[in-house]
């Protein structure tokens, strides 16, 4: 019991998240009739139809057996974060990720759809899915996974404090990593078109990239002042 309550004191923010995103995945299995999805799934006119909320909504439902891996790489991958650059930083990355990811790949999927209108998509692209609703979390975890990837190549105090010494968790952040690259690569490899989801995994990665550095950035100037 003692192990288990030092357990949840230091990754309450990671079990907490988790737990939200797996309601609905339990939903699907008490009854996958509901609507779920369609309510608070993320649509390309979610922006232009007024239905922001949707943009708060969806990386929070996984109401499909396709996204455990999502809750399984969200514990995962928050975990770390949380234990290597705190609570705050993941309770505070993980929905603004959700948020920042959405609006981008929203945008992205209407300048990608006009482009089809007019025959103008790149052939490489499968725009059939374009105009789906999409739910799940893979868009912030790959964000997440660029910032705990970051934070351990620039940060020897994390490197120390946490790797140094510890072959099996520096094998496991180098199986981490090279699992994403396989997803991502996957599709060039299997077929010759991607799909737009997949797409959104390297989004969020650049997402995750864009904003460690602006961090650092802006960290650097507050310490030269």
């Amino acid at each position: 019991m003692r192990a288990v309550k030092k357990f949840i004191k230091h990754y309450f923010v990671t079990i907490i998240y988790t737990v939200i995103c797996s309601l609905t995945f339990i939903l699907y299995f008490v009854d996958p009739d509901l609507q779920i999805n369609r309510l608070f799934g993320d649509t390309i006119d979610a922006l232009n139809s007024g239905e922001f909320y949707r943009i708060f909504t969806s990386f929070w439902v996984h109401y499909s057996p396709d996204l455990l891996l999502d809750l399984v790489l969200l514990f995962v991958i928050g975990r770390l974060i949380e234990e290597y650059l705190g609570h705050l930083t993941l309770a505070v990355l993980f929905p603004m990720f959700g948020i920042v990811g959405n609006i981008v790949c929203d945008i992205a999927r209407q300048i990608i759809l006009k482009k089809s209108v007019n025959e103008m998509a790149p052939s490489w692209l499968n725009t059939n899915d374009l105009s789906g609703i999409y739910t799940g979390s893979s868009v912030a975890i790959n964000a997440l996974l660029a910032v705990l990837l970051l934070a351990i190549l620039f940060s020897s105090k994390i490197r120390n404090t946490y790797l140094s010494g510890h072959p099996i968790k520096i094998t496991f952040m180098i199986m981490l990593f090279l699992f994403f690259v396989i997803r991502w690569i996957t599709p060039v490899i299997l077929r010759e078109q991607y799909f737009f989801y997949e797409i959104a995994h390297v989004i969020g990665f650049i997402l995750g990239i864009f904003a460690f550095f602006l961090y650092a950035v802006t960290a650097k100037l507050q310490s030269d002042h």
